[in-house]
């Protein structure tokens, strides 16, 4: 194993206190970083952060620090070149290191600057140095080693007190226990030997499809990773390998090929669509229906819906309806069972008969309430919205969008055009999806994890 760390490495132990709020808009208002040999200390540093917005309540009262104590104080721009050389070139150490690590990335970038650093968490080395206690909090760890926290809450007192936690960590694990909590923690591959990448991309944490390939080149596997680093370092050393399909997998490999996409709905979606494309020997495909039979909305003589269910050779063009097609008659009734007695549908039959005593003048009304709610039903759990037309994703500048089109029920590419005339114009295919029912049912149900505009 190549070593990520030598006995002369330095630890930059930082702790800051936040404004309060989310971790997406929540501000740095205090810093301080400690720099250590992993034995002794070898600098302090602290400051206040003025953070040009105002501190949650509960924040005040935690910490102490009030909106006119940061009032004065330089901003993290400000102090951005003395924070950056002191944490230049050290591991990035802290408790729950993620949330610090986070924000302080975060509050570079918003000034225009990266940074990234190889990262220890103490929390999660403490677990396996210091095991049984039932809190790990920096309290109540620091509490039970006899470690001094005289004012919790406030970044220096909770960095000092990191610092001589981690230096209890590296008295009891020697460097190869270390050795493996960087890797670990920071996801750092190694590739088995024989296996390569194509194209010599570089593994990032970014979401995105891996494609596994034997030694002829051929796919045995399609995956979507939320993040790829992470997921490939969990397939190589967590055991996941080990079982199943995915022993084989690991066992016939040879290569990888990664596609990055950023958006991961838009990463599931491809992925699924990969599957059905190239058809890996290791994944399941979803199988193509005959589509003897349908399942659509007519209007009885009361002009309210009703599901009826047809021979696809007997559907005419002009239904103004979402289609179900199904593979069998009992299979069409089984769907149609399952809709009509449906938890969201109960209050129907009820609605019916209360809608057929009604005046003529209230009946219009009621009739398109009841059509809304049976419609949106199967909008909901089978059909898509649209027989011809496009989901927009995002819109950026000059109205350049990401859009799926779709056409006679299905979803036929995913690709971008530019908005127009409530429309999407210039449209260019990214990949074009295989025109399977089940893969735009799928598609369907995916869409709750993304926000949308139908386009009709």
């Amino acid at each position: 194993m190549n070593n990520v760390i030598s006995n002369s490495q330095l630890y930059a132990v930082v702790d800051i206190e936040t404004t309060g709020g989310t971790p997406a808009v929540t501000k740095i208002m205090e810093i301080a970083i400690v720099i250590t040999d992993g034995k002794k200390i070898l600098h302090e540093y602290s400051t206040l952060i003025n953070p040009n917005r105002t501190i949650d309540s509960f924040v005040k009262r935690l910490t102490g620090i009030t909106d006119e104590m940061v009032a004065t104080q330089p901003s993290f721009e400000d102090k951005a070149l003395e924070i950056v050389e002191l944490l230049s070139d050290k591991i990035f150490v802290a408790h729950n290191v993620d949330f610090d690590y986070n924000i302080v990335k975060r509050e570079f970038l918003e000034i225009g600057q990266a940074f990234e650093s190889q990262k220890l968490c103490t929390v999660k080395s403490s677990r396996k140095v210091f095991p049984g206690y039932s809190s790990y909090s920096l309290g109540n760890i620091t509490q039970h080693l006899g470690i001094p926290l005289p004012n919790a809450h406030r970044a220096l007192d909770d960095t000092m007190a990191t610092t001589h936690l981690l230096h209890m960590i590296l008295e009891r694990g020697d460097l190869a226990f270390l050795q493996e909590e960087i890797k670990e923690q920071n996801h750092i591959l190694e590739l088995p030997e024989g296996w390569k990448i194509n194209h010599g991309l570089e593994v990032l944490n970014t979401s995105g499809i891996v494609y596994f390939h034997d030694e002829n080149g051929d796919i045995l596997s399609i995956e979507m990773a939320k993040n790829i680093q992470r997921f490939l370092y969990s397939f190589l050393n967590k055991d996941i390998h080990k079982e199943g399909n995915a022993r084989k997998v690991f066992a016939l490999t040879k290569t990888l090929t990664l596609d990055y996409v950023k958006d991961v709905f838009k990463a599931e979606v491809k992925m699924l669509n990969e599957i059905q494309v190239h058809r890996p020997r290791f994944n399941k495909v979803m199988k193509p229906q005959s589509d003897h039979f349908c399942l659509y909305f007519k209007k009885d003589e009361h002009n309210m819906l009703y599901l009826n269910i047809v021979k696809k050779s007997n559907l005419r063009d002009q239904i103004d309806s979402p289609i179900i097609f199904t593979n069998s008659f009992r299979s069409a009734e089984k769907i149609k069972q399952k809709i009509i007695h449906s938890q969201d549908l109960d209050a129907l039959p009820g609605m019916k008969k209360m809608i057929l005593k009604l005046p003529e003048e209230l009946k219009k009304i009621k009739v398109n309430e009841y059509n809304d709610l049976f419609q949106s039903k199967l909008f909901k759990d089978y059909c898509c919205e649209l027989a011809n037309g496009f989901f927009v994703f995002s819109i950026h500048s000059d109205n350049e969008v990401e859009a799926v089109l779709l056409e006679n029920h299905y979803i036929k590419a995913w690709g971008q055009g530019v908005l127009a005339n409530n429309s999407v114009e210039s449209f260019r295919s990214e990949f074009d999806f295989d025109e399977n029912q089940k893969l735009t049912r799928k598609f369907i149900h995916l869409l709750p994890k993304t926000s949308y505009k139908i386009i009709k």
